[in-house]
C-alpha cells in the first residue's frame, strides 16, 4: 500500500516539474522580448500554457485519486494539499503570461517604458526563484521570494507613475500607454502567484 502511494506521489512530483519548467519558459520569453530585443515567440508561450492546463488537470485526476484509494495522512496529506494550490498558481502564471504576450504581440515590445521591462525582469527573477524553491520544497529560499515582492511593487508604483506621466504629456500615445500598465499589472499579478507558491512551500516544510 505504501509503495503505491509513493509512487503516486512521484508522479505529482514529475507533473510539478513539468509545470514549473513551462511557467518559468512562458516568463523567460517575455522578459527576453522586452529586455534582450528578441522576436516575441507568442506560439511557444501559447503551447506552454496548453501543456500546463493538461497538467493541472492530469494532477487533480491523479490527486484526487490518491485521495480516495489511499487515504494520505500527515506530512504525505499536507504534500498533496500545497500540491493543489500550487499547481493552480502556478497555471495562473502561465494565463496572464499569454495575457501580456498577446498585447505585446499587437503593440511590439520596443515602443515599451523601461520600468515596465524593469518590472519583467524582476518577475522573472522571482518567478526563477519560486520556481527553485518548489523544486527542492525548500522554506529558505521560499522567503525570499516573499521578500522580493516589496521590491516588484516598488517597480510596480514607479511604472504606474511613469505612465501617468507620459499620459499627461502626449495622448497620441495613450492607448500603447495603457497597454503598458495592463501589461504592469500582470506582471504583478503574476509576483502575487508566485509569492502564493513561496508560502505553500513554507506550509509544507513547516505546517504552517
Amino acid at each position: 500500500m505504501r509503495l503505491r502511494l509513493e509512487q503516486e506521489l512521484n508522479q505529482c512530483q514529475d507533473y510539478l516539474m513539468s509545470m514549473l519548467a513551462y511557467s518559468y519558459h512562458c516568463v523567460d520569453l517575455i522578459d527576453a522580448s522586452l529586455n534582450k530585443g528578441v522576436d516575441l515567440d507568442l506560439q511557444s508561450i501559447s503551447d506552454d500554457e496548453a501543456n500546463s492546463d493538461t497538467c493541472e488537470k492530469n494532477v487533480q485526476q491523479l490527486i484526487a485519486k490518491i485521495i480516495l484509494t489511499q487515504q494520505p495522512v500527515a506530512k504525505d496529506l499536507r504534500y498533496i494539499s500545497a500540491l493543489m494550490h500550487l499547481f493552480a498558481d502556478l497555471e495562473r502564471i502561465s494565463d496572464q503570461c499569454v495575457d501580456v504576450a498577446e498585447i505585446l504581440n499587437d503593440m511590439g515590445s520596443d515602443i515599451c517604458l523601461m520600468t515596465v521591462k524593469e518590472m519583467a525582469h524582476q518577475v522573472k527573477k522571482m518567478v526563477e526563484h519560486c520556481v527553485t524553491c518548489a523544486r527542492v520544497m525548500d522554506a529558505t529560499l521560499a522567503s525570499k521570494v516573499v521578500q522580493e515582492d516589496d521590491r516588484l511593487d516598488e517597480c510596480f508604483n514607479a511604472c504606474k507613475q511613469n505612465i501617468l506621466d507620459e499620459l499627461k504629456k502626449d495622448n497620441k500615445n495613450s492607448e500603447d500607454l495603457l497597454n503598458q500598465f495592463m501589461i504592469a499589472k500582470y506582471f504583478e499579478r503574476i509576483g502575487d502567484h508566485s509569492v502564493n507558491v513561496a508560502e505553500w512551500v513554507m506550509y509544507y516544510c513547516d505546517g504552517e
